[in-house]
């Protein structure tokens, strides 16, 4: 079972979902997500014999546990026409190929300094220290070189649209992966709510569970090569033509 900070306790928005949102949410099938709760895995409870959940703690849970899971396991793909969220929160000026960081603090400071160029960050300096209190908790390196940095604290810093900041480090850096391998492709994601924070790490995870997408990735010559190998996928998985 979870543990939650006591930040957690004392400011989660009593936001509610129902089984179906949270599993459409995190691009996970219904049966498994019944799996987790049942389990207490996932934070959730009985309310007139239907499981409901708090958004907060769902995004605390997903930010800390979903990239673990197999790419089978994730639904292949969201219902047809479904929002393109990726190209929404990321632009190339959110994007370096490559990062010029070489630490754990560093990549999370230039990742900043890129998601300020969006216009949205209202306070990049608390922001950053957010960031940084979330990894102190728990890094959020995953499997495959892959980290996906976020701040606990959802809604706060931006003002109107989320932010995606991502970028290559092209030798790698020391910042937690499970494995004890180096991780070099970061995504930074500010969010505005928590349902939005679930739908973005959801569509992360789906869209970087496929090997084709991460050579491409990482075989990027510059930033817009990057962002668009991450835009077409996105639109491949929704269905854009």
């Amino acid at each position: 079972m979870p543990s939650y900070t006591d930040w957690d306790a004392r400011n989660m928005p009593r936001t509610v979902l129902k089984l179906a949102e949270v599993a459409s949410a995190l691009g996970l099938d219904l049966r498994a997500v019944e799996r987790l709760v049942e389990a207490g895995d996932l934070p959730g409870r009985k309310v007139k014999g239907n499981w409901s959940f708090r958004s907060a703690e769902v995004a605390e849970w997903a930010g800390r546990h979903l990239g673990a899971f197999p790419a089978g396991e994730l639904k292949r793909r969201p219902a047809p026409g479904a929002d393109l969220l990726v190209h929404l929160a990321m632009q190339s000026n959110t994007v370096a190929v490559p990062l010029t960081a070489s630490t754990r603090w560093s990549v999370l400071s230039e990742l900043l300094t890129l998601a300020d160029q969006s216009g949205q960050i209202t306070d990049k300096r608390a922001l950053f220290m957010a960031v940084v209190d979330r990894e102190k908790q728990q890094s959020t390196a995953l499997a495959g070189g892959i980290a996906i940095p976020h701040c606990s604290q959802v809604g706060k810093y931006l003002r109107e649209w989320p932010v995606i900041a991502a970028g290559r480090a092209d030798h790698g850096i020391p910042y937690g992966d499970p494995t004890g391998c180096l991780t070099d492709l970061f995504f930074l994601l500010c969010c505005t709510s928590y349902r939005q924070h679930l739908l973005y790490l959801g569509r992360l995870s789906r869209l970087l569970s496929e090997p084709t997408l991460l050579d491409k990735l990482r075989q990027a010559g510059n930033a817009e090569e990057f962002a668009e190998a991450l835009w077409n996928a996105e639109e491949k998985l929704c269905e854009v033509k």
